[in-house]
């Protein structure tokens, strides 16, 4: 997808972000306290003011009527669900199959199904991300020697390929013309990654309730979708997916770069996400990247990525419009459309 023309520098954009995401952060701070509380609850666990004599004993109510409300819902999702209408009711069964196959054949629609009714019956609300999503490997081509015209040539039958590495050297061949030395400037060496897409099209996924947060002003539109200045989706990226994004065309050239000099802050585990991956199993949290290694390019350690959804006015035309905004670290942009 190409960038936008923006007339902010990437300061101006962090600068417009950081003091909703502030907001944001400290509104979840509450609510994941309040969720942790819930889980307990899910989970039977004692409530602390235990005293000898009398039981010891959590009654799993919530548990209950929790997954019963599930069973009872997630059998509407078994058969036809929905129906398409239409004046031409073959395009309108043709489109309702194709929905049907991108939500239960390309993913696991019925995971995702029951995860968001699970969190919607257990805290304050659920999350349906939905988006559009390319699913690709990254094929490598090695090349010995290559000329600027073949490299160029590569480049137009796929403008997919992309030359991550090479070497430049000086070739010398005699004329056949004239029988004077010439030299041309080759590239050895040559590894080129090739994007091969095996799915591009619309997605959906359950957002933790940990890695979602929004701005004070957002409100609840009439068909379920969240309107305001900004959302965000927070996750950990490691070094490798950001240069893999990079070699796709979905992040800058040079976010790798960029990303390399960044230290990583600690993960600060929210309440209930420590009580979900951690505590409800008496697990210890995992090694943090300070232990694993000191090496900067050490291409398994993790920065904070956010994804913001904003309305900005990023060409400087007067009017907000809806853009996507990608930070790694609350330092670096690295895509923004």
């Amino acid at each position: 997808m190409a960038e936008t023309k923006t007339k902010l520098s990437d300061e101006q954009i962090l600068g417009l972000l950081q003091p909703d995401i502030d907001r944001a952060e400290s509104m979840q701070d509450d609510l994941a306290s309040q969720r942790e509380n819930s889980y307990d609850r899910f989970r039977c666990e004692l409530y602390g003011n235990e005293r000898d004599g009398w039981s010891q004993t959590v009654a799993p109510i919530v548990w209950v009527q929790h997954q019963s409300a599930i069973s009872s819902l997630i059998e509407i999702f078994t058969d036809e669900f929905f129906i398409l209408k239409s004046d031409n009711a073959e395009r309108a069964s043709n489109f309702q199959k194709l929905i049907r196959y991108q939500m239960f054949r390309k993913q696991d629609g019925y995971k995702r199904l029951y995860d968001f009714l699970f969190n919607a019956g257990l805290y304050h609300y659920a999350v349906f991300k939905v988006y559009y999503k390319e699913d690709y490997d990254l094929e490598r081509e090695d090349y010995d020697r290559l000329t600027a015209d073949q490299l160029i040539q590569l480049y137009q039958e796929d403008q997919n390929r992309q030359v991550t590495k090479y070497t430049e050297a000086v070739y010398e061949s005699v004329d056949p013309n004239t029988g004077e030395p010439v030299a041309e400037k080759v590239y050895e060496k040559v590894k080129i990654l090739k994007k091969v897409i095996k799915y591009a099209g619309p997605a959906f996924e359950v957002v933790p309730p940990w890695e979602f947060a929004y701005s004070a002003d957002c409100k609840i539109t009439d068909w379920g979708g969240i309107e305001g200045r900004l959302v965000y989706h927070k996750k950990k990226i490691t070094l490798d997916e950001i240069r893999k994004k990079e070699n796709a065309g979905i992040f800058r050239k040079g976010t790798f770069a960029a990303c390399k000099e960044l230290a990583g802050s600690e993960h600060e585990l929210e309440p209930d996400e420590r009580a979900i991956k951690y505590d409800a199993d008496d697990l210890t949290e995992t090694i943090t990247d300070s232990e694993r290694s000191d090496e900067k390019d050490n291409l398994s350690k993790q920065l904070s990525h956010k994804e913001c959804y904003v309305r900005l006015d990023i060409d400087g035309d007067g009017i907000l419009e809806h853009c996507i905004v990608d930070t790694i670290e609350d330092e670096v942009i690295a895509r923004a459309i």
